[in-house]
């Protein structure tokens, strides 16, 4: 089993997105606030994947936004970016989430990609673009498609 990345306190450094519209949510738009019922003990730069030790699936960055109560009024104005269609679907979502504490509060956070490309471990030539002056392999619109191209030419 893979062990989980930890920071020099030894506290884990990663956010896990096991709902599908969270998930989603940031992958699919680049930001998402989640509600989370203990308060994290790390913001700002991490990554995130979709359960316990599983592979990355973004470089993200996290805001906290506070403790706040699980209502229509503490949410409602976030629910846009929850990944859910209403504050009514999310709040009822959180509440089937674990709740260690039995509290009505909890911990809201805005969770940004750092990157709004997913990692790609190599890119086909085929989804290179060719710079129209010279025919060279135009690599300033991805520099995942730079990395990718690099490789095949030193192989």
């Amino acid at each position: 089993m893979a062990s989980t990345p930890r920071n020099k306190e030894g506290f884990n450094i990663v956010i896990i997105f096991n709902v599908p519209e969270a998930r989603n949510q940031l992958l699919e738009n680049g930001v998402v606030f989640t509600y989370r019922w203990t308060p994290r003990k790390k913001t700002g730069a991490d990554w995130a994947n979709s359960k316990r030790c599983s592979k990355k699936i973004a470089d993200v960055y996290i805001e906290d936004y506070g403790e706040r109560s699980c209502d229509e009024f503490s949410l409602g104005s976030f629910a846009s970016e929850s990944g859910f269609n209403d504050t009514t679907s999310w709040i009822k979502k959180i509440m089937e989430q674990a709740n260690p504490n039995g509290n009505s509060y909890g911990h809201l956070y805005k969770v940004t990609r750092r990157s709004q490309q997913l990692r790609k471990t190599s890119v086909s030539r085929s989804e290179s673009a060719e710079h129209p002056d010279t025919g060279e392999a135009d690599t300033t619109a991805s520099p995942l498609k730079a990395e990718a191209e690099k490789g095949e030419k030193e192989k």
